[in-house]
């Protein structure tokens, strides 16, 4: 049965009201029961009232879900939700409390690993779906996709069992960007979507539109621009309706993609310079290196390889900035494939390398794996085919470790294929 929020009576009592004040107009007017036009004011008054006491109310209600819950951007862009010290629900005094404040920091500062030991010392001072939730963002921060399947899995069931529908929701969100960032994006849209069903039956909100942008990524990726779009559009009207303002870059930036998705460069652009603009008026670095890579990704299709280097460059100061040495090595790679592109093989293996490091430092599997599948067809131009087989096999094991089904894991067997044909044929 839906719950019913406090502010969601206002605003049905607000428009019984309302109603009745329109009926009572009508009838005195055309149906001259004159008597009733006494009754208009008190209404009136009434009904006034009851608008204010509603926008009151979901002013506070709104206020206290961005206290309790609050939206990030996480890798490549994906929207994630984590709790503030507020929803710990105890003190910050507390054993508990002083742990999740310091992963708080560690978090802010950029430093992952630190901030993993610090909410683990919270959740095993005292469980808390808070923390659960954070250090769930945090490995997936990351990528140890094992560790925050385990505690995602973990965390859903207790938000289940506490009857808890913000935190079901909350976890079915991560673990929803859990599934997008390994490929799985099917299963991605399935968590998507048992995610917004909580959030609408809980009257909406921020976090609703930070899930319509997820699904709007994971429809692009899918092919399915026109889905992707409608999901952006309603995203960006429910950040517009909640005042976030790194929601609305997060929908612009997700309407770009789709548009780029089937290359329309023009409007694609378009929105994100919009979603740029946000981002750099809200200092946030990490936001402008997520655009300014889907930027440099349209200046790539154009064939503007100075123009896409440039921006892939500014991408990867602008992650390092932000501490977020995962979006640095993804820009590294695009550089790499630029250079690729206009045959400068070793400034490519350059780029490819010093990704591969990042990625391999930072135990990011499918980083590593994508890199490798890089540095694997670059050895195939080279046409040493038998250590491009040795990398690209090593590819296709990172890519089987994480269970991946995307097109990398496709594109490295085609790869292997087509390099064993040409083996057989020199054996010939």
């Amino acid at each position: 049965m839906p719950q019913i929020n406090i502010h969601t009576f206002a605003l049905c009592l607000a428009l019984l009201f309302s109603v009745l004040v329109v009926i009572i107009i009508g009838l005195s007017q055309f149906a001259r029961m004159y008597y009733l036009a006494g009754a208009l004011v008190p209404l009136a008054i009434v009904a006034g009232l009851a608008w204010v006491l509603y926008a009151v109310l979901r002013h506070l209600a709104q206020r206290d879900e961005e206290s309790l819950l609050v939206s990030g951007l996480g890798p490549e862009g994906i929207m994630l939700q984590r709790a503030t010290v507020s929803a710990l629900g105890r003190a910050i005094d507390s054993e508990a409390g002083r742990y999740f404040a310091a992963g708080e920091a560690y978090f802010q500062s950029g430093n992952c690993e630190a901030a993993a030991v610090a909410y683990r010392n919270s959740a095993h001072s005292e469980e808390s779906l808070a923390a659960d939730l954070n250090l769930s963002v945090v490995l997936l921060s990351y990528a140890d996709f094992q560790g925050a399947k385990e505690l995602l899995t973990m965390g859903h069931t207790q938000a289940q069992r506490q009857r808890s529908r913000e935190y079901e929701a909350a976890f079915s969100l991560n673990i929803g960007a859990l599934h997008a960032r390994q490929g799985k994006l099917v299963d991605a849209l399935g968590a998507y979507r048992e995610a917004q069903r909580h959030l609408e039956l809980l009257g909406g909100g921020r976090g609703l539109g930070d899930v319509l942008v997820n699904i709007g990524q994971a429809q692009a990726h899918l092919g399915r621009a026109a889905a992707a779009l409608e999901s952006g559009e309603h995203a960006l009207a429910v950040y517009e309706e909640t005042g976030s303002e790194l929601g609305r870059a997060a929908a612009l930036g997700c309407m770009g993609y789709a548009y780029s998705c089937r290359d329309d460069f023009y409007e694609a652009l378009k929105y994100f310079q919009q979603a740029l603009e946000i981002h750099k008026e809200l200092g946030n670095a990490l936001g402008q290196g997520h655009v300014l890579t889907h930027m440099g990704n349209v200046r790539f299709k154009e064939e503007d390889y100075e123009g896409a280097l440039e921006a892939y460059m500014r991408a990867s100061e602008l992650h390092g900035t932000a501490h977020d040495a995962l979006g640095e090595a993804s820009a590294m790679v695009n550089m790499g494939n630029v250079h690729f592109r206009q045959g400068e093989l070793d400034a490519a293996q350059k780029n490819y390398d010093e990704a591969f490091r990042i990625h391999e430092q930072a135990g990011n599997v499918m980083g590593q794996a994508k890199a490798l599948t890089n540095i694997g067809s670059l050895l195939a131009r080279q046409r040493r085919v038998e250590p491009a087989l040795k990398t690209l096999q090593r590819a296709k094991e990172f890519y089987l470790e994480v269970g991946d089904d995307s097109r990398g894991l496709q594109s490295v067997e085609k790869l292997i294929a087509q390099l064993k044909v040409e083996v057989g044929k020199d054996d010939s």
